[in-house]
């Protein structure tokens, strides 16, 4: 869960990337650009906030110029309590895995990518 704090911490970086489970995205994981526009998003508490919301503060606040997007690695069994991931969201995760660490090596970030593996 995100907060206002964390705005804070995301300005001290040139890349950050809010990674999360996702119930309906793209397989093997979905990968976009946070774009910040003049108007900044409002609409968060004090408790929670979006990565949009984190960006905008980053911003306006911090002065931030830091890269910043959203991947979402599809998972499957949400109304399941367990302590690991199942075999298809283990290898969305390896796959995400691999597409952030070849960004991060080349310093090459999409605006966006969406592919499906099956």
């Amino acid at each position: 869960m995100l907060t206002v704090e964390d705005a804070s911490t995301v300005s001290e970086y040139d890349v950050v990337i809010f990674a999360d489970a996702s119930v309906d995205g793209a397989e093997p994981f979905f990968f976009k650009k946070i774009k910040i526009g003049s108007e900044s998003p409002l609409g968060f508490s004090s408790h929670h906030i979006e990565p949009e919301g984190v960006m905008a503060m980053a911003k306006d606040l911090f002065a931030a110029q830091t890269q910043s997007y959203v991947m979402g690695i599809r998972g499957y069994e949400f109304d399941e309590f367990g302590e690991r991931l199942s075999d298809r969201a283990q290898n969305n995760l390896l796959e995400a895995i691999d597409f952030v660490e070849r960004c991060f090596r080349t310093k090459k970030f999409p605006n966006s990518f969406n592919t499906n593996i099956n």
